[in-house]
């Protein structure tokens, strides 16, 4: 879920570089952040980490929530193992979100609040979105999302649209 560009971190919306998904990967983001080679980050810079690999930015209480989970004892700084633990308990929560701006962005789509897309608001809503599509293309994306042809897209069909 974390890129990287020019070997520094950035924002996951960018889509820039190779994707950090390995702990070897994330080795590499850690030791980026431990400038003085130590086999350490301090505790208090874990907002600024957070924030340079794209996640959102951290209210105290989660920083602390986070502190509190994986630095129980309170030393001040982070092993690269809690690092490591940190950075993919951040992916998981990132996944959680994803799957709350997807239900988000289907009730857009489900005007009757039915569950379900018909033809006609999907229609509807790819017309609002200003796409420069004919109706024969908006058909064929329709064809397309409705993966079991019964003539409506539900969630996880719509899901598997936004994906693609």
């Amino acid at each position: 879920r974390i890129w990287m560009a020019e070997e520094t971190p950035t924002n996951t919306r960018n889509k820039r570089g190779p994707r950090v998904d390995s702990p070897a990967q994330w080795r590499k983001v850690f030791d980026f952040f431990d400038t003085d080679h130590n086999g350490i980050i301090k505790s208090n810079e874990l907002d600024k980490v957070l924030r340079h690999v794209g996640q959102k930015d951290p209210s105290a209480d989660e920083l602390n929530a986070l502190l509190n989970k994986f630095d129980p004892t309170k030393k001040g700084y982070l092993n690269f193992e809690e690092f490591l633990s940190i950075m993919t308990d951040t992916e998981a929560q990132d996944a959680t979100d994803d799957d709350e701006e997807m239900r988000y962005a289907f009730r857009a789509f489900d005007r009757n609040r039915d569950g379900r897309i018909s033809r006609d608001e999907f229609m509807q809503a790819m017309s609002l979105m200003e796409e420069d599509l004919t109706e024969d293309q908006l058909t064929e994306l329709f064809i397309e999302a409705d993966a079991n042809g019964d003539g409506e897209v539900d969630f996880e069909e719509f899901c598997a649209m936004m994906r693609k």
